[in-house]
Order: structure tokens, then C-alpha cells, then sequence
């Protein structure tokens, strides 16, 4: 949704969706022992093959979104030699859009791009970006998981996966990403890094998206505040089918009407801490979120941790 809110302005050109390359890309196959066929097989099924070709037929942008015309540009003019480093297939990601899409610098200078692992690689990225500025919005992780949760069905079985798997990404990857904003905001200043609220953006979008025009150094016009994609209106990009075609604060605290309550204790025994500094009270008390988090632990463990120590002993 914040991504799709800068879609109507004119000083913007948005890629339209993930850009899939920081986690789908980096940093297995730019270290790894790999064939120089491998990766531009990789980048070719991540980019085009998954993340444009799905946003184009979810949304039907077949007219919209010429895929194939992104991707023989981007093949045509892609570097090679430089397939181990993840700023030059970045910058080629984007020229190649800019390109297709007739969105030359001098009509839209500012890039806006959304990625799962910005704020984790935030510093890497703007020693690659000197100019590079970055907006992390952080959410109540209980309704951040909520959000998740409802897709377990429709989205995380195609990939084997369930609430337990849900549930540890977000306890590492939310956890650590809250936990990043202190220590970005002393590296990279305030002129480059900024934190917005989830909840104040649902709830006041008109004074968080000014905050945002100002920290870009754009104008605030009415247009930041209708989400749409290559200009046509988006109903939003829930799992639950709610059709938003405005910045809404219907799911903000909902997270007990969504989850159970063992899952909210995981989360807080977790990351109760890192939410209070961001004002997300602890609803249960610390020893009945240990004795879920325990019992979480059993799965968690066997899953990405055990190995049979003794079978070598």
C-alpha cells in the first residue's frame, strides 16, 4: 500500500512491486560458486519470471506492464561481468524500467523501489547509493502477523509452508529489522533514513505522507494519499479479499480477533521489549508468554536447528 501511494506522482517512477533481488538473488548468488548461465537464469525467473509476470496478471496490466519488453531490454544491456555485484543489477533493473516505460530522469528523478530487506541492508546500500534515502514503516508485530496469517492459505501452503513458519520469519526478520532503526538512524541521519508509523499512516495519512513529501523534498499534493498501480486504483494487497481503494485504518489492532493467543504470546515474549519502544504494550504477562514461547521452541528447534549430535559419537 505505501509503495503504491507515490504511483500518481509526477516527480516519481515506481517500480511497481518487489524487486525480489535482495533476498531472491542476494547474497546466495552473487557469493555462491555459480555459472555465469545460472545467474541470468536466476535473475530472469526472480524478476520477470515471478515478480513482474505475478503483479501484472494479479492486476491484469497485461496493456500496462510490458513485461517481456523489460526483460530484453534488461538482458540486452546488462553487464555481465558484473553479475556478483548487486548495485549494478539494481541500477540496470531500474534503467530498464525507466526506459520501457518512457520515465526518463530529467520527467521523474526520484526512484522509489520496495524491498522485504531494505532496512537490514540499508548501510551496505547507501554506501552503493550515496543519495539514497530510506523510509522503514514499522507495525505492531501482532498485527503484522495477523496480516500474514491470513495467508496461509491462499499463498504460504503453495510453498509448504504454515503458521509456525510464518511466525519464526517474523520473530527474526520483524525483530530484526525493528531492532536496525536506532543504529541506521545514527549511521545514515536524518536527512536519510526516516521511521513512519504504520498506525499514524493508517490512521492521519494526510500529516504522515506530508512528513514523507518532506523528507523526499517533494511537494505534498492529494495524489499521495490514493494508492494505484502504473495508475490504475488498487484495492490493496491483503489475503482477507478487503477491497481498499484509500489508506484505511480498518485492520490497526485487530491482531486478537485475528490470531490466537499463543501466537501473540511468542510474539511478545520475543520482541515485547523492542515493541514497547515503539509504544506496542504487552497484553499478557511474561510468564505466560514463556511458557508459549517454550512450546514454540520445540517446533522451532527440530525445524531449523537439530542435528543428531550423537549419530557420529
Amino acid at each position: 500500500m505505501f509503495l503504491n501511494l507515490f504511483d500518481h506522482n509526477e516527480h516519481c517512477c515506481v517500480f511497481p512491486t518487489d524487486i525480489a533481488v535482495l533476498y531472491g538473488y542476494f547474497p546466495v548468488y552473487t557469493a555462491g560458486d555459480f555459472t555465469t548461465a545460472q545467474r541470468l537464469d536466476r535473475l530472469d525467473r526472480v524478476i520477470f519470471g515471478v515478480s513482474l509476470s505475478r503483479l501484472r496478471d494479479k492486476h491484469k496490466l497485461g496493456d500496462r506492464l510490458p513485461v517481456e519488453r523489460i526483460r530484453e531490454h534488461f538482458f540486452a544491456h546488462l553487464n555481465q561481468d558484473a553479475l556478483t555485484r548487486i548495485d549494478a543489477i539494481i541500477r540496470q533493473i531500474i534503467d530498464s524500467y525507466r526506459a520501457v516505460m518512457a520515465l526518463p530522469v530529467e520527467q521523474a528523478p526520484i526512484v522509489v523501489i520496495k524491498e522485504t530487506s531494505l532496512e537490514i541492508y540499508a548501510q551496505m546500500l547507501a554506501e552503493m547509493f550515496p543519495r539514497a534515502k530510506f523510509i522503514q514503516v514499522v507495525r505492531d508485530p501482532r498485527d503484522n502477523y495477523a496480516a500474514l496469517y491470513a495467508g496461509i492459505e491462499k499463498h504460504y501452503r503453495l510453498f509448504d509452508e504454515n503458521e509456525n513458519h510464518i511466525l519464526a520469519s517474523l520473530l527474526h526478520r520483524v525483530g530484526l529489522g525493528m531492532r536496525l532503526i536506532e543504529p541506521n538512524m545514527q549511521a545514515l541521519g536524518s536527512d536519510h533514513f526516516m521511521m513512519l508509523s504504520f498506525e499514524e499512516l493508517a490512521q492521519n495519512p494526510d500529516d504522515s505522507m506530508n512528513k514523507v513529501a518532506a523528507f523526499l523534498g517533494i511537494p505534498f499534493t492529494t495524489d499521495l494519499l490514493r494508492p494505484s498501480i502504473l495508475g490504475q486504483p488498487t484495492s490493496g494487497n491483503n489475503y482477507d479479499d478487503q477491497q481498499f481503494f484509500a489508506v484505511t485504518a480498518r485492520n490497526v489492532g485487530r491482531w486478537r480477533e485475528r490470531i490466537s493467543d499463543r501466537e501473540a504470546q511468542v510474539i511478545e515474549f520475543h520482541l515485547g521489549d523492542i515493541m514497547e519502544q515503539f509504544g506496542y504494550s504487552r497484553t499478557f504477562p511474561r510468564d505466560v508468554s514463556a511458557r508459549a514461547a517454550a512450546e514454540f521452541y520445540r517446533w522451532s528447534n527440530y525445524r531449523y536447528f537439530f542435528k543428531d549430535s550423537f549419530a557420529v559419537m
